[in-house]
């Protein structure tokens, strides 16, 4: 069985590309392919977030 990984970049809410992401994931599991999703947008990755950095403790040091 072929497997597929498909991995939105995208941080806008209602991204054209994930959505077609998810179609094209849509039509690779008719043709019998495993399929699954990585959304980056919800995934915990503070210097990509659109709303501006988080300072952590971490982040506090380095300044």
């Amino acid at each position: 069985m072929i497997k597929i990984l498909g991995v939105s970049g995208s941080m806008r809410t209602g991204s054209h590309g994930a959505q077609a992401l998810n179609i094209v994931l849509k039509a690779a599991r008719e043709q019998e392919a495993e399929t699954r999703m990585l959304d980056l947008r919800i995934v915990d990755l503070p210097i990509y977030r659109p709303q501006g950095l988080v300072e952590t403790d971490g982040i506090r040091e380095a300044n």
